[in-house]
């Protein structure tokens, strides 16, 4: 019976770790989805804001020169930054999850090899 007991407040421990974990994990990946959504967000404004201004331009007979435009060229290169951004937030996510699964294998690790010792203490006590 106390084995039972054992293995119970085994399993509940490790499903508290395995649940601190994931929890942990997605509260900074959601912080990051929703900071995501907000530069893309950001991105419309800009993209919104050069098609404004191409408009102009095509309709002002300019067209042609769009591409020397300072605020065509300010515009993009905003859109640039955003994407970047976008792009190492994707990165932090993985490193994130790679670094959860790096914490949860450790805490397995940890508690096979604690629990390998008392096999091979017992296996020492029976003469086998």
């Amino acid at each position: 019976m106390e084995d039972f007991w054992t293995k119970m407040k085994s399993g509940i421990k490790d499903g508290a770790v395995f649940s601190a974990n994931k929890i942990e994990q997605y509260s900074k990946i959601g912080k990051l989805k929703v900071d995501q959504f907000t530069v893309k967000k950001k991105i419309e404004t800009v993209q919104n804001d050069l098609g404004v201004r191409l408009y102009d331009l095509v309709k002002s007979g300019k067209g042609n020169s769009a591409g020397d435009d300072i605020a065509v060229i300010s515009f993009v290169d905003k859109i640039d930054a955003f994407d970047a951004e976008i792009k190492a937030m994707d990165l932090e996510i993985e490193r994130i999850r790679i670094e959860a699964q790096e914490k949860q294998d450790a805490y397995d690790a940890e508690k096979n090899s604690a629990s390998e010792p008392v096999t091979r203490v017992d296996d020492e006590v029976l003469g086998v």
